[in-house]
């Protein structure tokens, strides 16, 4: 497991609070939401001994207990605590065994806890993926109110197993009208059946135990993410964002399924392969301003320009100092270029003088921020001569051009040489002959 703090930024990209599991544990990875009551929940996997006979192993095993806490971000006050061993049977696991739960550092993990939420009536909803599961928690003594999935539940399913057979998921949501979304791996390593990973919207009739599936989102190409996802419900007309995880790319659809947009962010050959992969992937109203300045890099006659985290930027100003006093700021504007991405490339003019920035502008032309004083490379012809690549790649030159003349005069000698083997290994030769028939002297 990685244990980790958890930060929380501004849109300054300033860390405004740490917060960190209350007790003797170290925070982990899969899961930090603010709830709308400004608190904090995060997850911790917790080494603890128990009785492993139930699925094999030994009667002092160890587990990684599920835990989750809701924290107080101000005081960094505990307000709850919950823990899956408590509640959940080690049998009820779908994860083998192994060669797990035999000593603290190899302890078992039996639950992995990968998704809290909260309700409005303050019911706390948690997906386990081992269990294949998802429970919604009882906020005033942590039993189990009921749940959804695994070997423990509690639903009818009237669309045909299809609400109730996820398996290995991830990032478990509530939403209005007892509607709950998730993200359905189906598949826990690529040695398992050949099954495709969806997002999932479940309708749930909770006082009469029934579940049926509302929509079922999947990639064009059959995605099999055997890790990570989330599905993020976007409006209220149905509208969700589906993050494949261990797959780099995410997809919008409408309500009813149309694909909308679809992204990926690494190459796809290498989907299956978790190159590059992102645990979540959300779409929302963000604008950034960060307090750092713009970076830029001048090589070969190019500027190269960029600014992490700066949403606003849609242009780069090419500013070229006009002073002669080198204690004096003063530039004057010679050009406006297009951002073209992260990073923005820019030829720079021959006759520019030689120290220039580049200013950030936004869609209205302001100033967003400027880069440091920049300077063009000043380079002699003598330079470029002595320059170790043009000398490389002159070498280079030479030596193809000697090899190529080499060639073709080893090639003629070796024709004059065949020639006149044949001529002295014959012993008889063609004479003449005159018209009556007699040999030509010689």
């Amino acid at each position: 497991m990685c244990w980790t703090d958890h930060d929380k930024l501004d849109s300054t990209y300033t860390q405004r609070y740490v917060i960190n599991p209350v007790g003797n544990y170290g925070g982990d990875l899969h899961e930090f939401t603010i709830t709308d009551e400004g608190t904090a929940l995060v997850t911790i996997y917790d080494p603890t001994p128990v009785d492993l006979t139930d699925v094999g192993g030994p009667e002092l095993g160890w587990i990684f207990d599920g835990v989750f806490q809701e924290i107080d971000i101000e005081t960094g006050e505990l307000l709850f605590e919950w823990r899956a061993s408590k509640h959940y049977p080690v049998s009820s696991t779908y994860e083998p065994l192994g060669e797990a739960g035999t000593d603290r550092a190899s302890a078992f993990d039996f639950f992995h806890i990968n998704s809290v939420g909260k309700d409005d009536q303050g019911n706390y909803l948690v997906s386990s993926r081992h269990t294949h599961s998802v429970s919604c928690i009882d906020p005033n003594n942590g039993s189990l109110l009921w749940t959804l999935g695994g070997k423990m539940n509690d639903f009818t399913d009237l669309s045909d197993g299809e609400a109730t057979n996820f398996a290995w998921q991830h990032d478990a949501r509530w939403h209005a009208n007892s509607t709950l979304t998730l993200f359905d791996n189906a598949a826990h390593s690529y040695n398992d059946p050949d099954n495709e990973s969806r997002g999932m919207a479940i309708q749930l009739d909770i006082p009469s135990r029934q579940a049926w599936l509302l929509a079922a989102y999947y990639h064009p190409q059959q995605m099999k993410s055997v890790s990570q996802g989330n599905v993020q419900m976007l409006d209220d007309t149905g509208r969700v964002l589906v993050g494949w995880g261990h797959s780099a790319a995410y997809t919008e659809f409408s309500a009813d399924g149309e694909l909308l947009c679809n992204v990926h962010f690494g190459a796809s050959a290498f989907f299956s392969f978790g190159r590059v992969v992102s645990y979540r992937s959300f779409k929302g109203d963000w604008v950034g301003h960060p307090q750092t300045t713009p970076d830029a890099e001048v090589d070969d006659g190019k500027v190269y320009v960029s600014w992490n985290g700066a949403t606003e930027v849609t242009s780069w100003r090419l500013e070229v100092w006009t002073s002669d006093d080198l204690t004096e700021s003063s530039f004057g504007v010679v050009a406006q270029f297009e951002k073209t991405g992260f990073e923005t490339e820019i030829d720079i003019p021959e006759d520019l003088g030689p120290l220039f920035r580049l200013a950030a502008l936004d869609s209205e032309g302001n100033v967003l921020g400027v880069t440091e004083v920049l300077q063009k490379e000043q380079r002699s012809s003598s330079d470029k001569f002595l320059d170790l690549h043009n000398w490389v790649l002159g070498l280079a030159m030479v030596v193809s051009v000697g090899g190529l003349l080499a060639g073709l005069y080893r090639y003629c000698c070796c024709c004059k040489l065949f020639k006149l083997y044949r001529l002295r290994s014959n012993d008889y030769q063609l004479v003449a002959m005159n018209e009556n028939g007699e040999h030509s002297p010689v």
